[in-house]
């Protein structure tokens, strides 16, 4: 291919030197894409690069001579196109103390990590104004923070960070920008471990502090592999969001999706690994990846995914991942891997440990398995969600061009960014709506027709599944122009069980709350709350008022616990195990509309219940609607601590008091009995 043909991005790189940054950054912007101008004083020194295909190029940046005969040169190669990218990276480090200062050596600090910049700066600048391009300045902390024995180092950079700032100013006007990277402890060369003090010097009392302070940007320093992938990436596509995995869609400040969200609890919920082999099955785009139940598993599949960068996750049912916590103290269930071996460590510590994240509670979810996926780099993200809606009676897409990132706090900073599109079950997404929604999101016109295809197949997948929701965060246009659903989180009705067994199949109750799934086991909708007030009643919205009414006396409800239309004196016993198994319950209050169900069959089977389980919590019943009198004669004649109430703000009132009561009581270490005539 001749330089005229070639159409790739290009840039230019200073101080290349093998073990370094600019080494590494090199071969992340070749595996880009890009075509990269690796430079260093002999470029035979950066044959390394030369054999993957880097062009390699001589460059001496604190001599002027130097630097022009590499633009010369470059300006050939490129054939009358602009250069991209400008990478000011040959630096070199000085650590003595400031009263220790050899000038010369200062001077040469200078000119390599100041003076040198300027001139490659005004050298190159003809080709970075053709392209509208970008300089790049690798700066350090040190010019921030300035670091003790540093004195002219960080001058030096504090310098470029100046200059650089006033630089990026004067050249916006004519399309060029600069961007300065701060940057920490990164492995490279420029660190000189053989520096020692003066003969005699002051400092010879704590000489051990100073050559500690030599090497110290060396300890624990970031990999330079890392480091270039972490530049390269906000160079090339902007700065990378800070959640990789995204949490569920909540609440939002704009009504309309306000209203979706609180639709889409409780329905099954599928691992991420099966989300993806689903959505693969339909032809979506997904990063290559496969799970692991052993830390040997794990290790085997990072080897076949023959990739060096990759993505090990918890599978846990939970959002907020990437900031949880293991119980064993390790941090993040979402971490960037890059060989077989951290996977297989990674997964020693995730396997068989509680996750604890915002969502899950203090004691966190079980991890029983990780997901091995290969890392794909985004130039664009967007979220996109399919969900049912109460609204319309029917589905809709939700959509942003903001992806990657918290869809609830963009819904409340910025609704306008969020795109909503009711669906008509009769057309469904047609080609016309999958097209504005790709256009509006903004995909490169070279993706359109692929996103807009992603799209159709995301909603067919919906349908066909009978999911409530599917939601990808994010849905990215990557760096070699494709469409893909980095995350995916997919929930189901669980009314359409009949029909879909083999989604069904994929039920993992270990994520579930044990007494939850012994509630559903016996037909009840149980769910626990952090309370310690247990409720027993029968119907959804009573609960809900229930639940109200006792916070609203000072009260805290232990759980929600609709015993329905079959509140049957088995159901009843099921219930009251719940609801005692919680160590934190302190009192019972249970609030019984009869209407399908007589009141005196459920007084009948409280008595029964409270005699045989010896339970001594107090309870409060309010059973109100048919045979009620006959209920209440049962309960007052039984001689059980069960004490009946008929008005809700005063049944609501005594279980708190009771409740109150009996947590001081067990707080001080005494025994309380209640009677009757409370």
């Amino acid at each position: 291919m001749s330089n005229s043909e070639d159409k790739r991005k290009s840039v230019l790189i200073t101080g290349c030197s093998p073990g370094g940054i600019g080494n590494s950054l090199a071969r992340e912007f070749h595996r880009h894409g890009l075509r990269v101008f690796a430079t260093a004083r002999d470029a035979k020194a950066i044959e390394d690069l030369a054999s993957i295909g880097v062009e390699t190029l001589s460059l001496v940046v604190d001599d002027e001579n130097s630097v022009r005969l590499c633009y010369e040169k470059v300006e050939k190669l490129l054939d009358g196109k602009g250069l991209d990218y400008l990478v000011n990276n040959a630096g070199r480090n000085y650590t003595v103390p400031a009263m220790e200062v050899d000038l010369a050596e200062a001077r040469a600090t200078f000119e390599t990590n100041f003076i040198s910049v300027i001139s490659m700066c005004k050298t190159f600048l003809p080709l970075l104004v053709k392209a509208r391009g970008t300089i790049v300045q690798i700066g350090s902390v040190a010019g921030v923070i300035p670091y003790v024995f540093g004195s002219v180092y960080n001058a030096s950079k504090a310098a470029l960070h100046s200059f650089s700032e006033t630089l990026r100013v004067e050249l916006a006007p004519f399309g060029v920008n600069v961007t300065t990277v701060v940057t920490g402890g990164v492995q490279s060369r420029i660190a000189r471990t053989g520096r020692t003090l003066l003969p005699n010097s002051m400092y010879s009392p704590i000489e051990s502090e100073y050559n500690r302070r030599v090497t110290h940007s060396q300890d624990g320093a970031m990999p330079n592999a890392a480091y270039a992938q972490s530049v390269v990436r906000q160079v090339l596509y902007g700065f990378a969001r800070s959640r990789p995995i995204a949490t569920a869609l909540r609440a939002a400040t704009e009504s309309s999706v306000q209203s979706r969200l609180g639709q889409q609890q409780r329905n099954l919920s599928i691992h991420e690994y099966l989300s993806a082999n689903l959505l693969k099955s339909y032809g979506i785009g997904m990063p290559k990846g496969e799970v692991a139940r052993t830390a040997e598993e794990a290790e085997k599949v990072a080897k076949s995914l023959g990739n060096d960068d990759m993505v090990i996750k918890a599978q846990v049912l939970a959002g907020g991942r990437g900031k949880g916590s293991f119980d064993n103290g390790l941090k993040g269930g979402v971490r960037v891997i890059y060989s077989p071996t951290e996977a297989k460590m990674f997964a020693e510590q995730m396997i068989g440990h509680n996750l604890v994240t915002k969502q899950t509670g203090a004691g966190g979810r079980l991890c029983s398995s990780v997901y091995i996926c290969e890392r794909k780099f985004a130039r664009r993200e967007f979220y996109l969600a399919v969900l049912m809606d109460r609204q319309t009676q029917g589905p809709v897409i939700v959509a942003s061009s903001q992806g990657g990132m918290d869809i609830e706090a963009v819904a409340k900073e910025s609704p306008d960014a969020i795109i909503t599109t009711p669906i008509d079950i009769h057309t469904g997404v047609t080609d016309e709506i999958a097209l504005k929604i790709a256009t509006e999101l903004g995909f490169s016109e070279q993706c359109i027709p692929e996103a807009k295809d992603t799209i159709q197949k995301l909603y067919k997948v919906f349908m066909d599944k009978d999911a409530t929701q599917i939601e990808i965060n994010p849905l990215s246009e990557t760096s070699d122009h494709k469409v893909m659903a980095m995350d995916a989180k997919l929930g189901f009705d669980d009314n359409a069980e009949f029909r879909q067994k083999d989604v069904f199949s994929w039920r993992d109750t270990t994520q579930e709350d044990a007494d939850e799934v012994k509630a559903a086991e016996h037909g009840l909708n149980f769910i626990k709350l952090d309370g310690d007030i247990g409720c027993l009643v029968n119907g959804a919205g009573l609960a809900m008022a229930t639940m109200d009414i006792i916070k609203l006396n000072g009260g805290s409800p232990a759980n929600f616990l609709d015993v329905g239309g079959g509140a049957t004196p088995a159901a009843i016993k099921s219930a009251f195990e719940l609801i005692t198994s919680d160590p934190k319950v302190s009192a019972v209050f249970v609030n019984i509309f009869g209407g399908i169900v007589r009141c005196d069959a459920i007084a009948q089977g409280l008595i029964n219940v409270v005699n045989e389980m010896g339970l001594r919590t107090p309870i409060v019943a309010r059973l109100q609607g048919t045979n009620m009198e006959q209920a209440h004669k049962l309960i007052n004649e039984s001689g059980l601590k069960i004490f009946s109430i008929e008005d809700l703000q005063n049944a609501a009132e005594k279980s708190v008091q009771f409740s109150k009561v009996v947590k001081l009581a067990r707080e001080i270490d005494v025994g309380v009995e209640f009677t009757l005539g409370i």
